[in-house]
């Protein structure tokens, strides 16, 4: 009789040990990286974006009891598509992470929308030319018709997209040097790469 309940009790006890080691969790402002999984944090810097997320595969973050809420989704472009998952944050895209139509499986971009994540010099959305001139590179980078952005200085992955609606001469490409760009021009979006 003991032999048949240590038996029946064996799997119970067993069970009971995975359901408790599926629920350790993490502090709110503390990632980790697990088993190749990715669990998010509350509090990021682009910085930490970065090297928390830039060519880790985009399935092995884990949706945990962060501040954010995470959607996955698919973007369509020119007959190609490819994966992402938008976080949100206060019900506000915050960031979204993708990869790309050639490598399915490892994040290639990140691309930031919220205010608050900052660089580890401060630079963020919103910020005039004036104030990140001195932290970025000389070189203007080709970018498609429309679109203008400058790379970080120090670190080469970091776009700093330019909101170019009012500026023709940005969105057309006429500008070749960053002396150039209007002062009041602002960081409409970042993106690593």
């Amino acid at each position: 009789m003991k032999k048949i309940f240590a038996i029946c009790l064996l799997p119970i006890v067993i069970i009971i040990a995975c359901i408790n080691q599926s629920k350790k969790t993490t502090k709110p402002n503390q990632a980790y990286v697990q088993d190749d999984s990715i669990t998010l944090k509350c509090n990021y810097t682009i910085n930490d974006l970065r090297s928390d997320f830039l060519d880790k595969e985009l399935n092995k973050i884990v949706k945990n009891d962060s501040c954010y809420t995470v959607r996955d989704s698919i973007l369509i472009g020119e007959d190609l598509e490819w994966n992402s998952k938008i976080f949100y944050k206060n019900n506000q895209i915050s960031f979204m992470v993708e990869n790309n139509w050639r490598d399915k499986r490892k994040i290639s971009r990140i691309i930031i929308l919220d205010e608050n994540l900052k660089t580890s010099d401060g630079l963020g959305i919103g910020e005039k030319f004036i104030n990140i001139r001195n932290f970025v590179s000389k070189k203007i980078p080709s970018m498609p018709d429309g679109y203008f952005a400058v790379i970080d200085a120090n670190e080469s992955k970091i776009f700093y997209h330019l909101d170019v609606e009012k500026y023709p001469d940005l969105s057309k490409g006429l500008i070749n040097n960053i002396y150039e760009i209007p002062d009041s021009v602002e960081v409409s979006s970042i993106t690593i790469q």
